[in-house]
Order: structure tokens, then C-alpha cells, then sequence
């Protein structure tokens, strides 16, 4: 509302209007900000602290990463994804650490695989999970892009522009062909471990095939063969004893077994017996009177038998044996008759 003593001046002249404008937007405070460049900002914040979170898990990811190439990947993925602001500078700085080192370990890698420049890579087809080229020169580019001044990487690559430091007819190539003949080494030391020397061997003869003067191979391979002898030695000798354990056995007499489980003492006393009671026997036949003249010896040993038995008290008798063969005579060479 105008007041009551500037009105003649407005209705008069007209040009109040606009002095009166301009004083009330200078007394307007300054300080008040538009309500979406707020929400805007706050938006941004939230973000930023997000992807803090995420550059901190992926360099985690990085650490605990199998090989030094998936590392280094996600290493960059954590630093591409750091805001850089002054509130995460700390955290920032630590995740610019971290990447460093990593990709430091995964430079010296491809140096010692022969990557060392973008045109090794290109000639060998090198490349990232994104498709671009990988090698030790871009890689110490890139961290001294993320970190300037670093020490070890400006050096690395004044190494590698000197022409005798680093061994550079080692290719890729060549590189991949030790891994593999490396690869195929340990798997043959764990099987010579575990005993299974016939896939040992054959682990060593593949990586000789790769590499024929490999001395690894050749060393494992002879100390396989020195088991061989050792358990042919130990087989020999156990063989040998028990073939000399069965010639000794068969000379083994088993021991005379007594019969009815009786003792030699005890089979004298039962010879003894059986003599005396022939002997008692023989005693109780007697025959009175016997007249044999002129009798055939086979009809006396007749006569002989039935006659004990009718003396004997058993009615058994006496067994009398005779040997009717013809007898030499020793003086005249000539047979004796019976009489």
C-alpha cells in the first residue's frame, strides 16, 4: 500500500512506481534458496554417499579378486566411482592407495608376461573385459593419472624405455606357454605327493613337450623313477622270503603222533603185557605125550595147532607158522629135504 504522502508525487509524475520497486526487492533477503536447487542438492549428497559405499566395496572385491587383472579392474571401477569432493577426500585418498598398489602388482605382472607397450598388446590381442588394450604402459599411465608424482610408476616406465632392463624378447606368447608348462609342473608335484605316479608322469611329459629343457620336469620325473626301483627292490625281497619261507617250510617233519593218544611209556608197558600173557598162555597148553616120528613137518604143525586148541581154555589155540621153502646146504651147495 502507497502511503498518503507520496500519492501527489505518483499522480503527479508517475515515476515512484518503479523507485519504490526496486527499494522493496533490495530489502528482500538474499539468503533464501530455491526450494528444487535444495532438493537438488540433497539429491546429490544421498548419491555421492552412495557411491562412496560402492567405490569402497568394489575396492574390497579388488583385494580379495583371484588374479591381478580381475584386481585391477575392479580397483579401477572403485575409482572411477569415488566422488571427489572435499568431504571423501580422506576416504578417497585411501581408495587412490589402494588402487595404486594394485595396479603397480598387475604392471609388473604384464611386464614379466612381455606386455610391455599398447603395440604388444595390439599384436598379441591384449585386451580388458571392456575390449580396450592392456598393458604395462597404460597401466602406469593410468595410475599416474590417478596419482601424480608417484614414484614406482614414473620409474617403471623410464625402465622401460631403457634398452636393457627389462628382457623384452619375452612375448606374450612365451609368457603363456611357461605359465602353462608352470601350471602343468605343480599339477604333477601334487600328484607325485598323493602317490599317483602314472598321471605324474604324464603331467611332466606335457610340460616337457612345451618346454623340452625344462629341468623341473626331468628332476620330478627322476625321482618317480627312483620310487619304482625302490618298491621293485621291496617287492624282490618280499617275494624271495616267502619263496625261501616254503622251501624251509617243506623240510618241516610233522611231529610222530602217538597212537589212541598214548606215550611211548605207556606202549612199552603194553608190549610188555601182551608178552607176558602169550608167554602165560603158552604155559597153560600142555600136551601130555606126542609121538611125531616119521611124520611130514606140514601134518606135525597140523596136529600142533588142533591140539593147543583143544587144551586151551578160549579154545583159540596157538598160530604156528612154518616156512616150507628148501634150505642150501652151506657145505655141499646142494638142497636139504624135508624130512
Amino acid at each position: 500500500m502507497i502511503p498518503r504522502f507520496l500519492l501527489p508525487t505518483v499522480l503527479l509524475t508517475g515515476s515512484i512506481l518503479p523507485t519504490f520497486s526496486a527499494q522493496a526487492q533490495q530489502k528482500q533477503p538474499l539468503n533464501v534458496a530455491d526450494p528444487a536447487i535444495v532438493a537438488e542438492s540433497e539429491r546429490a549428497i544421498v548419491r555421492s554417499q552412495e557411491d562412496l559405499v560402492k567405490a569402497q566395496s568394489l575396492m574390497k572385491q579388488a583385494s580379495a579378486a583371484p588374479s591381478d587383472q580381475e584386481a585391477f579392474e575392479y580397483a579401477s571401477k572403485s575409482i572411477s566411482m569415488a566422488p571427489t569432493g572435499t568431504a571423501s577426500a580422506k576416504i578417497r585418498g585411501s581408495l587412490v592407495d589402494s588402487y595404486t598398489s594394485i595396479a603397480l602388482r598387475f604392471a609388473q605382472t604384464l611386464i614379466d608376461r612381455g606386455d610391455f607397450t599398447d603395440k604388444n598388446a595390439k599384436d598379441s590381442q591384449i585386451h580388458d573385459s571392456k575390449g580396450n588394450l592392456l598393458s604395462a604402459e597404460g597401466v602406469l599411465k593410468s595410475i599416474l593419472s590417478t596419482n601424480p608424482g608417484n614414484v614406482r610408476a614414473t620409474q617403471m616406465l623410464s625402465n622401460m624405455e631403457q634398452p636393457g632392463t627389462y628382457n623384452k624378447t619375452i612375448t606374450p606368447e612365451n609368457s603363456a606357454q611357461r605359465d602353462y608348462v608352470s601350471r602343468h609342473i605343480n599339477d604333477a608335484e601334487k600328484y607325485r605327493q598323493s602317490g599317483r605316479y602314472a598321471l605324474a608322469l604324464r603331467k611332466y611329459e606335457e610340460a616337457l613337450a612345451l618346454d623340452p629343457y625344462n629341468s623341473i620336469a626331468r628332476k620330478g620325473m627322476e625321482a618317480i623313477h627312483n620310487a619304482d626301483i625302490k618298491y621293485a627292490d621291496e617287492a624282490y625281497n618280499e617275494t624271495r622270503s616267502e619263496m625261501l619261507w616254503k622251501v624251509e617250510r617243506a623240510w618241516e617233519r610233522p611231529p610222530r603222533k602217538s597212537k589212541l593218544g598214548r606215550t611211548t611209556e605207556s606202549l612199552g608197558r603194553q608190549q610188555t603185557s601182551s608178552t607176558d600173557q602169550i608167554v602165560d598162555k603158552l604155559k597153560s597148553i600142555v600136551i601130555d605125550k606126542i609121538d611125531l616120528n616119521d611124520t611130514p613137518i606140514d601134518e606135525a604143525v597140523v596136529f600142533l595147532r588142533q591140539k593147543s586148541k583143544q587144551q586151551d581154555k578160549e579154545q583159540k589155540g596157538v598160530n604156528i607158522n612154518y616156512n616150507n621153502k628148501a634150505h642150501s646146504d652151506p657145505l655141499t651147495g646142494s638142497q636139504a629135504s624135508t624130512p
